[in-house]
């Protein structure tokens, strides 16, 4: 369905959030090394932390999206590679932070190890320019983009996608002194992924959408259809084209779309995979945004604070 470019305002803004976040991470252990900074310690695992689950994030809502665009959801192409990579480099950092017992040293050896893995992240940028590749090239998207009614949309969602990671990235490094109203920030937004996700997907319970197999125009307007079930629509008189423009290149537009086709109505369906982003998405800010509180219970007798 041509509706699953909309997942380009949240699969692509999430793939480059990781990509600012690690190179927090990266500056953060440079940081470390050369001042020595507990705090900057804590912003390379959090940065990092944070980075692995927008990573996380980029395969599965890029997965749902190449499910409908290429057929199936893996297909080794070298930019879901390079960042399946990525994926696993970091892993790699954690299994070094948390398998050297001894504290500093984990630290520094993790703090260098954060640096070198940055290395993938250009690589996984590059690869779908230096291999063939199912993702488009950046003069494809470039020229995609530039368009005004899609510039000031791509970009803002981009650079809000952006702060909000880097942002989740710094609150998480300050865990234990965030408010605990952070918590049900957390717990809202989670909410709103839901709701949103849910009313996306909601056409499909009526078990009604099919996919527009062909269609006939005449004067600009639709005169029939044929759907994935078989069946041909005919309207007398011809309706008007849910898609603008009608035809492209001697194409009817509304064909691959997903609609519903009741009477002489059709209404296009947006695919299901833009719902799944948007749930994927608002579900990982929920999850980050509730786990950067953590309340503090103080033993007043004692004049102890325990975590």
């Amino acid at each position: 369905s041509p509706t699953a470019y909309l997942n380009i305002y949240i699969h692509v803004p999430v793939a480059w959030t990781s990509y600012m976040v690690f190179a927090a991470s990266m500056i953060s252990a440079i940081l470390y090394l050369w001042k020595g900074n507990e705090k900057y310690d804590k912003m390379v695992y959090a940065f990092a932390l944070v980075g692995l689950l927008y990573s996380i994030a980029t395969l599965v809502t890029g997965s749902m999206w190449a499910t409908e665009s290429w057929g199936t959801p893996w297909n080794w192409d070298p930019r879901e590679t390079g960042v399946f990579l990525l994926f696993l480099a970091y892993i790699v950092y954690f299994a070094l932070r948390f398998g050297i017992s001894d504290p500093d040293r984990s630290s520094r050896i993790s703090a260098i190890y954060a640096i070198a893995a940055y290395s993938m992240v250009p690589i996984s940028y590059i690869s779908a320019q230096i291999a063939a590749s199912l993702h488009p090239t950046p003069q494809y998207t470039g020229s995609f983009v530039a368009q005004p009614n899609v510039l000031w949309l791509f970009v803002s969602k981009t650079l809000v996608a952006t702060f909000v990671g880097l942002l989740l990235g710094y609150l998480f490094a300050k865990r234990g002194s965030i408010p605990k109203a952070m918590k049900y920030l957390g717990l809202l937004v989670a909410v709103v992924g839901i709701i949103s996700a849910a009313s996306l997907i909601s056409p499909y319970t009526s078990g009604q959408v099919h996919r527009v197999l062909d269609a006939s125009l005449e004067d600009g307007m639709i005169s029939s259809i044929v759907l994935d079930d078989g069946r041909k629509i005919t309207y007398n008189p011809p309706i008007p084209s849910p898609i603008k423009p009608a035809e492209v290149e001697g194409k009817p537009t509304i064909v691959d779309h997903l609609v519903i086709a009741q009477g002489n109505t059709l209404t296009v369906i947006i695919q299901w995979s833009v719902a799944f982003s948007v749930a994927v998405y608002l579900a990982l800010i929920g999850l980050l945004t509730f786990s950067v509180s953590k309340e503090k219970k103080i033993r007043r007798e004692e004049g102890e604070v325990v975590e």
